[in-house]
């Protein structure tokens, strides 16, 4: 897994999903972005979206 993604690669690899609907669950916090120093692009880091959706992660609390 590369160390950061775009959301539809991201929303592709955890659900299957296309880019529209990677995007609206980009909104809604399920994947985890960021946005890059004076762009309007968001960016997917691999470890923020295994802390998210990973419970054996370290520092991931236990539900």
């Amino acid at each position: 897994m590369p160390v950061t993604m775009s959301v539809p690669q991201a929303g592709k690899l955890l659900f299957g999903y296309e880019k529209s609907k990677s995007y609206a669950l980009a909104k809604t916090g399920e994947i985890p972005t960021r946005r890059l120093a004076g762009s309007s692009k968001q960016i997917v880091f691999r470890d923020d979206l295994r802390a998210k959706h990973d419970p054996n992660f370290p520092g991931v609390a236990a539900a």
